[in-house]
């Protein structure tokens, strides 16, 4: 599966900030640069992917979580996904795949998704695909 469409970025003053890849029923990566964490570009993120997922007729989307990330896992459990366990995840790396233990998180997904509620009052926050916007999320003041 070419992951590539499957990207979204988002941007803070014309520099991006973070990313989120998504894959088959997976939440595959999220990432959010430490000076942007709070600012809404997680929640943009997770929100779009989820709106993706469930566009593509994805119920049930999970994601795997380093054991010991608790800021990523609060982050999670503040979002409506909820730890399952654990499960072993074939990191793959450049001397083949690497077996790690993770915490498995699951949510389901149906409408309606309310991304207004989550994301930092005040704030808007712009989601892309390669400079092309996909989202803009706010929440008025």
């Amino acid at each position: 599966m070419q992951l590539l469409p499957r990207v979204r970025v988002v941007e803070a003053d014309h520099q991006a900030v973070g990313f989120c890849i998504t894959r088959d029923t997976e939440l595959y990566q999220l990432y959010v640069s430490r000076q942007s964490r709070g600012s809404g570009a997680a929640v943009a993120l997770i929100t779009d992917a989820e709106r993706r997922l469930l566009a593509d007729g994805v119920k049930t989307v999970w994601l795997a979580c380093a054991i010991g990330n608790d800021r990523a896992a609060k982050f999670y459990e503040r979002n409506a996904w909820q730890r399952v366990g654990t499960m072993i995840n074939l990191a793959k790396t450049t001397d083949g795949t690497f077996p790690l233990e993770v915490w498995r998180y699951e949510r389901l997904l149906r409408e309606p998704l309310c991304p207004d509620l989550r994301v930092p009052q005040g704030r808007n926050v712009d989601v892309s695909t390669f400079g092309k916007p996909a989202a803009t999320l706010t929440r008025p003041r």
